[in-house]
């Protein structure tokens, strides 16, 4: 799965470092089923009347499993549109303070096209 990290706490971890050619900024995702909460760079549950909120500008870059840390990580799929099945693209691996089963019950993905 891909690890994703805010631009902003990239920005804070490491501002001298430019992003190598394994990583891509990404703006214009939306999550389905939860939002993405900008202070604690968490996954959150998604407030009401809010169908598709837009995940802030993100870096994605590849990692094997081993590469992963022990963090608290729900490995979202991403895909096309919300059609889901055949448009399906990666895996997005998204920190999350609650227990990744509570996002998987809750059919959380990120779409990068919402119709």
């Amino acid at each position: 799965p891909a690890e994703v990290h805010s631009a902003r706490e990239r920005a804070r971890r490491s501002p001298a470092h430019a992003p190598l050619p394994s990583i891509r900024a990404r703006a214009g995702l939306y999550i389905e089923g939860a939002r993405w909460d900008m202070t604690a760079s968490t996954l959150e549950e998604s407030f009401m009347k809010e169908l598709y909120p837009l995940l802030p500008v993100v870096l994605i870059r590849a990692a094997t499993q081993d590469k992963l840390d022990g963090r608290e990580i729900y490995a979202c799929p991403v895909y096309k549109t919300a059609s889901r099945g055949p448009t399906y693209v990666f895996t997005a691996g998204l920190r999350t303070k609650a227990p990744p089963s509570k996002w998987i019950l809750a059919g959380v993905a990120l779409l990068m096209d919402v119709v």
